[in-house]
């Protein structure tokens, strides 16, 4: 399996994504983590932001694929 290029974070106060402070090494390890309580402060405007799959995104290093999470869509 690929190993993950970038994991992101969106901040779900001003949106904008900035690096994760939890990485994952492969898609595998995002796919059963369980991130629950994790909260860390937007570089943008300086809200806590919960950190959890649903804003989150990634893409993999051989460039076939990625992952957005729900919350990110809108």
């Amino acid at each position: 399996m690929s190993e993950l290029k970038r994991t992101e974070l969106q901040c779900m106060n001003c949106k904008t994504w900035f690096p994760s402070p939890i990485q994952f090494g492969s898609q595998q390890v995002f796919e059963t983590s369980t991130l629950k309580g994790n909260l860390f402060g937007c570089p943008t405007c300086g809200r806590m932001v919960p950190c959890n799959q649903e804003n989150m995104r990634w893409s993999r290093s051989d460039g076939k694929g990625g992952f957005v999470g729900i919350d990110t869509r809108s």
